[in-house]
C-alpha cells in the first residue's frame, strides 16, 4: 500500500504523460482498495485467534468502528487538502507514512501459540523423516520419473 501511495503522490500529471496517468492512478487506487480490505480482514482474524471471549467480540467490533471513524476522518482531510491544487498529493504521502508504520507493527506481532506449536511440530516431523530416510526427496522436488 505504501508503494501505491508513493506512486500516486509522485505521478506526473495528465498534461505530461497523457492517458498513462489515468491508467496508473486507477490501478493504484484499485490496489489500495484491495489491500485496505485485506488489512481489515487480517486484523479481525488475528484478534479472533489471539483474544479469548468475552473480550474477543468487542475487540473485533472495534476494528469495524475504527475503520468507519477512519473513513470519515479521511473524507474530512480529503476535503481540506483538495481545496488546493497540489495539496492532494500530501494526503498520499501521509498514507505512505501510515502504511510503513503499519508494516512495522505487523512485523512485530507475535504468532498465535497454536500456529507456533504447529510450525514447530511440522519442522520436527520433517527433520525426523529426512534423518530416518522415510521421505523420498526427489518426489517432493518433482525429480521422479
Amino acid at each position: 500500500m505504501a508503494i501505491t501511495c508513493i506512486i500516486t503522490a509522485t505521478l506526473s500529471p495528465y498534461s505530461e504523460i497523457g492517458i498513462a496517468a489515468t491508467i496508473v492512478i486507477t490501478l493504484c487506487r484499485v490496489a489500495q482498495g484491495i489491500s485496505s480490505m485485506g488489512e481489515i480482514m487480517g486484523a479481525q482474524i488475528y484478534l479472533t485467534e489471539i483474544i479469548k471471549p468475552p473480550t474477543q467480540y468487542s475487540s473485533v467490533a472495534m476494528i469495524a468502528t475504527a475503520s468507519t471513524v477512519g473513513g470519515v476522518a479521511a473524507l474530512g482531510i480529503a476535503s481540506i487538502v483538495t481545496s488546493y491544487s497540489f495539496s492532494w498529493r500530501i494526503a498520499f504521502w501521509m498514507g505512505a507514512v501510515i502504511a510503513v508504520i503499519g508494516l512495522t507493527a505487523r512485523t512485530t506481532l507475535r504468532e498465535i501459540p497454536v500456529l507456533a506449536d504447529a510450525k514447530h511440530q511440522l519442522q520436527e516431523s520433517l527433520t525426523d523423516a529426512v534423518e530416518k530416510g522415510d521421505v523420498n526427496i526427489k518426489k517432493y522436488l518433482w525429480l521422479h520419473q
